[in-house]
């Protein structure tokens, strides 16, 4: 929605700039508003309270004046400077009173109705006001309890193909030992799930399981929350175990270990060759034992030699390594898949399908699955919404968004310039001799494009199975416009038989 159309919306439910205002001061989230000078023009009373000063003092003065920062290491400024958001950035700064503060901050520009940078406008908050927030963090940093009920086990990993049998036999061999265990899938494969069997599986399945994905907690709480904190170790700071304390005699997993910041893995290789952690802050060191089981999304031999994953921590990671295959070379599994996601979703959702259609199974095993299984069972459980009484899930239940998908990827291959036609066509496929060979098309662009776009619509109501409404959804277009450009390219429905029940 455009900045002109939201500003009617708001005028229209009747609410006023005083109206936000007095939302944002209401926040417990920090919220710091500047021009395009860093001069403050908004303040609320959660970052005054944060930063250990006065509303009054802080409105009107320039962030400098304020803080002891500079343009590389403000986030404010840098947003201004570099007019672009800046997200999830953290950092222990002071105030010029000099009081310490450590802060998770996102700061996001401002625009005029002519894209001119007005200004930014910061949301911020202190580790210990995050963790304060979160469920049961009084007694423990924020941790995923992945398998509470311990029901998981080896029996509920679907498939019969060759390399997803092997991947369940190595994992299952490595469950009784105390060896690291590297799992790698494409995201969406079946990590978590790998990773709950074999701790339940386990001689410690009694014990706690915890983890963590690595990707998705900045660098600096990162280390708090793996190996915990010590009273003082910055502003507010309190004695604190870790992960790896947390989960002592049990398992801990490291979901896309690949993504922790390179600082952070030489600390966690120390921890796991000495076995002892040490939580920020502190002197004393605490023995731990627990079974370690990382994953990545990405080939590990890449990672390392991108610099993104430490050779030594992969050595001591993957002394057991399990791949696991992505959905697209286990595609003899498509059945078994699809029949357990409709029988979940039948019991969750009331409904009585009990199988798909033809067409859609011819779909989704032409289909690349980037998303692998993950993908298959979002896809599945959207259709089943669309479903009311049939006992059938056919095409036209399938969601927008994967028939689109499913439609760029049927015609990708056919969109080929008369250029890279004759790049194809040159002997030994030599770029050079296309170029040279070149002929100017005989036809003109426009002619081009109108012949691309009616072969795009055709193929699309073929696959929407001649329902156009179906068809302007896809594309993204209005049904009366899908209808004019049908009418314009001479397409009618009698080209698209539709069978009919028997």
């Amino acid at each position: 929605m455009k900045n002109m159309d939201m500003e009617a919306q708001i005028q229209a439910m009747g609410l006023t700039r005083d109206d936000l205002v007095a939302v944002l001061g209401r926040m417990n989230e920090g919220v710091l508003i500047v021009d395009k000078r860093g001069r403050v023009v908004f303040c609320n009373e959660a970052a005054a309270r944060i930063d250990g000063m006065d509303v009054q003092d802080m409105a009107g003065n320039r962030i400098e004046n304020l803080y002891k920062i500079t343009p590389e290491t403000s986030p404010v400024l840098r947003c201004l400077h570099q007019k672009r958001p800046i997200e999830m950035y953290t950092q222990f700064y002071r105030t010029r009173s000099g009081q310490a503060v450590f802060a998770v901050q996102n700061a996001y520009p401002l625009y005029d109705d002519r894209h001119r940078i007005k200004g930014a406008v910061c949301f911020y908050n202190n580790f210990s006001g995050m963790e304060r927030g979160l469920p049961h963090a009084s007694d423990a940093p924020p941790r995923v309890e992945v398998s509470p009920d311990r029901t998981i086990v080896f029996e509920d990993i679907i498939g019969q193909t060759p390399e997803l049998l092997q991947a369940v036999h190595t994992a299952r061999m490595a469950s009784d030992s105390p060896s690291a265990i590297m799992l790698y899938g494409r995201s969406g494969t079946g990590k978590e799930l790998f990773a709950q069997a074999i701790h339940n599986t386990s001689p410690w399945r009694e014990n706690p399981f915890v983890g963590i994905n690595c990707s998705a907690i900045p660098e600096t709480l990162l280390e708090g929350i793996l190996f915990g904190t010590a009273r003082g170790a910055f502003t507010d700071a309190r004695d604190k175990a870790g992960l790896f304390e947390q989960a002592n005699g049990g398992t801990l997993f490291l979901d896309e270990i690949n993504s922790m910041p390179v600082g952070v893995q030489a600390k966690l290789l120390r921890v796991l060759q000495e076995k002892k952690v040490r939580r920020v802050g502190s002197m004393t060191e605490t023995p731990v034992n627990l079974k370690v089981i990382s994953s990545v999304n990405s080939d590990p031999a890449q990672s390392i030699a991108r610099g993104m994953l430490r050779s030594d921590l992969y050595y001591r990671l993957a002394v057991v390594f399990v791949y696991i295959p992505p959905l697209k070379e286990r595609m003899e599994d498509m059945k078994e898949l699809v029949k357990h996601f409709l029988a979940k979703c039948n019991r969750s959702m009331g409904r009585q399908v009990s199988a798909v259609s033809p067409d859609v199974m011819a779909c989704f095993k032409s289909y690349g699955w980037p998303g692998n299984v993950r993908e298959l069972e979002h896809v599945i459980e959207g259709a089943m919404n669309m479903v009311s009484t049939g006992r059938l899930l056919e095409i036209e239940h399938l969601p927008v968004h994967f028939m689109r998908e499913t439609s760029h990827q049927t015609i990708q291959g056919d969109l080929m310039t008369p250029l890279a036609r004759g790049q194809r066509s040159e002997e030994g496929g030599r770029a050079h001799g296309a170029f040279q060979s070149f002929e100017p098309p005989s036809r003109s662009l426009a002619d081009q494009v109108a012949e691309l776009e009616a072969d795009v619509i055709r193929r699309t109501l073929a696959d929407c199975r001649g329902n156009g409404a179906m068809a302007a959804r896809v594309l993204g277009l209005s049904r009366q416009l899908i209808y004019q450009k049908m009418k314009r390219y001479h397409i009618g429905k009698s080209e698209f038989k539709v069978p009919q029940p028997h």
